[in-house]
């Protein structure tokens, strides 16, 4: 057997860990519902022609595959933009929240953000950079967290971001705001996730930290609404999902996933999808 080179296994064990969840999604009333059966569909099969891999992307946040090519989309477009800033990374946060107020929430965080910001650039401020929505869920309260990381260009007393903030959330604590000097790597994992669902192998079988139907709530807040949003002269990057076409595998043949093997397999030759070569764009 032709040893698997090493990129084929994140595609192999985002599929595997996209499958495991979407079938507890699926099994849900939810209006999402035809967006995790495209999840449970994506990638399902793939066609290698010359190398190069040709499928079908469901566009989801419940999929692992969609969002780690989000999260390269993302590196590249914003990092290659802001390389030369000296820039600072602010999170803005306020209390918990019920999961039936997570969407109104979000709108009214951002909407916060937005006034803070327009009100510093009447007064002479050159404001420019990222914004990043994220959420996170608190399994002992069964509340969530939805908060605002900034990344933004050092040239103006960044303070006044937080200060602004506080002016207008009373009830959110001033050691909870963060301001920093950003470092290497600092923004690299800043695109990894925007809803932390990590998954754990224990005994063989993967557990998540949010419950299905938490997880469902969440997505359902946070659909249509942007991830990252950027603001001055920063160009907007898509989100929608595409092959990087930045792997290049082997041999050519139309390949089927097989759950249980967590392999792609080729409908007549049986042979297992490979990966040969990193070709640089």
């Amino acid at each position: 057997m032709q040893t698997l080179y090493k990129p084929i296994i994140p595609l192999q064990n985002s599929k595997y860990y996209t499958d495991v969840r979407v079938d507890e999604l699926i099994k849900l009333d939810s209006p999402l519902h035809n967006q995790y059966l495209r999840a449970k569909d994506c990638n399902s099969f793939i066609q290698i022609i010359e190398g190069k891999r040709k499928t079908s992307y469901c566009n989801s946040r419940a999929c692992n595959i969609c969002n780690r090519i989000r999260m390269a989309k993302g590196v590249n477009g914003y990092m290659n933009q802001i390389n030369d800033w000296e820039s600072r990374f602010i999170t803005l946060t306020a209390p918990t929240v019920n999961l039936e107020d997570l969407r109104s929430t979000i709108d009214y965080r951002r909407n916060q953000w937005n006034l803070i910001r327009r009100k510093l650039v009447r007064q002479g401020n050159d404001i420019k950079g990222f914004t990043k929505q994220e959420v996170t869920y608190n399994s002992n309260t069964n509340k969530v967290h939805p908060h605002l990381h900034i990344v933004i260009k050092d040239n103006f007393n960044t303070e006044l971001v937080i200060e602004q903030w506080l002016k207008r959330n009373t009830n959110a604590n001033p050691k909870a705001q963060k301001n920093l000097k950003v470092k290497e790597g600092t923004l690299l994992e800043l695109f990894k996730y925007s809803v932390k669902d990590m998954a754990n192998q224990g005994n063989n079988e993967l557990q998540y930290k949010i419950p299905p139907k938490v997880f469902d709530s969440i997505l359902r807040a946070m659909h249509n609404k942007r991830t990252f949003q950027p603001f001055g002269d920063v160009r907007k990057v898509s989100e929608d999902v595409e092959d990087l076409n930045s792997i290049y595998y082997s041999p050519d043949g139309n390949f089927l996933w097989n759950r249980y093997k967590k392999r792609f397999i080729e409908i007549t030759t049986r042979k297992e999808l490979t990966s040969n070569s990193i070709q640089r764009k």
